[in-house]
């Protein structure tokens, strides 16, 4: 459960949250303050964000939440709409039956760096992030070749039919980044020193790694798109593991978002002066795997009618809510007429309803 004050907007992007729930598929709330006269933005969360690396290609757990501000992809998902924005391509096409794919580049877009994004240099980042295959690389599972048919073309041969406008919204391993940032040296260490080459509204200002205020953004005044109207010049992510003491810093307006919270601080912020707050659906599953050749079917059978799955999520108290299948609700693939487990210890053999 999350909790935010009221702000200005993030200069056409907005913080991407990672909430963790404790079943297997969970709603998720979020509450904001009336704006407040700084100009800094501080995301609370329970736990440390970048302790999987800095680097965009690999980068593949809760990094995503400060990455999201300095690196930008193809395309967006609006999870909203369940449309595809464009984002740093402006328009796309697909051709051969979905074989074939072509992005137009958005122009007078420049990384960090300072190098202008081209068509070759997007596809120079994409083919190391193919190359590395760590993270979600697999995004890219399907591409074969790309070519460059402009500076500002990308061409995408794909070994078999696929979404590509869709994959190329991923935040893992689909971010575009500049190759050349450490020039002759290892992209890698210099990413993890740290600094970052992407194409985002913020850029790493100060990572003070197993701190309290563990990563703060400053605003890159060259973004593309822009810093017209009310925004934030920094990020401050904080790491505050209570969320008692979350609460207080929201309260207090020490802090302007929170990630995540008990139920009943949750609703202990309705009707609070100056805090708003709002539900949204989880995208992430928790899942509890069996070992299907070292159980039998009839082990398996047992383990599932014993466990009281609908009485445990009703004794988390809202912080979560029964799953539907392994897809979760928001993402293509999710249906919400899948069979579920049913608790029943005398039950043999084991069915779903």
């Amino acid at each position: 459960m999350r909790a935010r004050r009221a702000r200005p907007a993030l200069a056409a992007a907005t913080l991407v949250t990672v909430t963790l729930l404790a079943a297997a598929c969970g709603g998720s709330y979020g509450a904001k303050h009336a704006p407040a006269a700084s100009q800094v933005f501080t995301y609370d969360t329970t736990a440390t964000v970048m302790d999987d690396g800095w680097d965009p290609a690999t980068e593949y757990s809760d990094g995503i939440i400060a990455m999201s501000e300095m690196y930008e992809t193809l395309t967006r998902y609006n999870s909203a709409t369940h449309k595809i924005d464009p984002l740093l391509a402006t328009h796309w096409s697909s051709a051969d039956g979905g074989k074939t794919w072509t992005f137009a580049l958005r122009r007078g877009v420049r990384f960090h760096t300072g190098r202008p994004l081209t068509a070759q240099a997007a596809k120079a980042s994409i083919e190391r992030t193919i190359k590395l295959n760590g993270g979600a690389a697999y995004v890219w599972s399907a591409v074969s070749s790309i070519a460059t048919s402009s500076p500002y073309t990308l061409v995408f041969h794909l070994k078999y039919p696929s979404p590509l406008a869709l994959d190329a919204s991923a935040d893992y391993s689909a971010y575009i980044y500049d190759t050349k940032a450490a020039g002759g040296g290892s992209l890698t260490k210099w990413l993890n020193a740290p600094h970052d080459a992407g194409t985002g509204p913020y850029t790493v200002q100060t990572w003070n790694h197993g701190q309290e205020f563990e990563v703060i953004l400053k605003a890159f005044p060259g973004y593309w798109g822009g810093w017209h109207g009310a925004h934030f010049t920094k990020v401050v992510f904080r790491v505050v593991p209570q969320d008692t003491t979350a609460v207080q810093l929201l309260r207090s307006g020490q802090v302007s978002f929170v990630e995540q919270m008990a139920p009943a601080l949750w609703r202990s912020l309705h009707g609070a002066s100056g805090i708003t707050v709002t539900q949204t659906t989880s995208w992430q599953n928790l899942l509890a795997q069996l070992n299907t050749q070292a159980l039998s079917l009839p082990v398996r059978q047992a383990i599932l009618n014993g466990i009281d799955y609908r009485g445990i999520v009703a004794a988390l108290s809202g912080a979560a809510t029964p799953s539907s299948g392994l897809v979760p609700a928001g993402m293509p693939g999710h249906f919400t007429d899948l069979p579920n487990y049913g608790y029943d210890p005398a039950e043999r053999p084991w069915w779903p309803r």
